[in-house]
C-alpha cells in the first residue's frame, strides 16, 4: 500500500480502488520475487529448481534425493573439470567432492595414475561421485587407482590397549 500515498485523497476513501491497489501491489511483489528467483537460477550457488537445467546442460544424472548442496558441488566440479585434465584439476575436483587433500602420482609408462588421499584417513564422503567425475574428465586411455590412508600397527603401538579398547575397529583405522 506504499503506492496509496501517491494517490489523491478521493482514491484513499474508495474501497474499490483500495482493493485494486492491494491486488496490484501483491501482483507486483510476486512478480519481483519471481524475477529475483529466476536470476538466482543463473548462479550455481543460489540455484534451486534451476539445478535440473544445470545438470542437463552438463550431462549429469539428476538425483532429486540428494540435497541442493551436494548437487551444487557436483555441478561446480564438472564446470571446473572442463578443458584439459591436469593434476591441479583432479586435486580441485577432490576438494569439491570430498573436502580432502590428495596427491596424484603419475605413472606415464603404464598410462596410469594413483589418487592418494592424504588429507583424511579412511574413505571420504561422496567418493563415488568423485570417481564418476574423474572417469569423465580423465583422458580415456589412462587408468587410475585410489588409495586411502589408514592407521597401521606402527602408528597404534604408541597407545595402550585400554586407550584403544573404547574404539571400534573402524574408529581405530581412522583414529588420529
Amino acid at each position: 500500500m506504499i503506492l496509496m500515498k501517491y494517490m489523491p485523497d478521493y482514491y484513499r476513501k474508495s474501497e474499490v480502488f483500495i482493493n485494486l491497489l492491494t491486488a496490484f501491489t501483491k501482483a507486483l511483489n510476486d512478480n519481483n520475487h519471481s524475477i529475483e528467483d529466476l536470476g538466482n537460477q543463473l548462479f550455481v550457488d543460489k540455484a534451486t529448481w534451476g539445478l535440473d537445467i544445470w545438470e542437463k546442460e552438463l550431462n549429469i544424472y539428476t538425483d532429486l534425493s540428494k540435497p541442493y548442496t551436494d548437487r551444487r558441488e557436483f555441478i561446480k566440479s564438472r564446470l571446473r573439470g572442463s578443458g584439459t585434465c591436469t593434476i591441479e584439476m583432479i586435486k580441485n575436483t577432490a576438494l569439491a567432492y570430498t573436502n580432502a587433500e590428495i596427491d596424484v602420482i603419475e605413472n606415464n609408462p603404464d598410462y596410469s595414475f594413483v589418487i592418494k588421499f592424504v588429507g583424511v584417513k579412511g574413505i571420504p564422503n561422496d567418493v563415488n561421485s568423485f570417481k564418476r567425475t574423474i572417469d569423465t574428465i580423465k583422458p580415456a586411455h589412462l587408468v587410475y587407482t585410489v588409495e586411502y590412508s589408514y592407521n597401521t600397527h606402527n602408528f597404534l603401538k604408541a597407545y595402550t590397549h585400554a586407550a584403544l579398547g573404547a574404539q571400534t575397529h573402524e574408529q581405530i583405522r581412522i583414529f588420529t
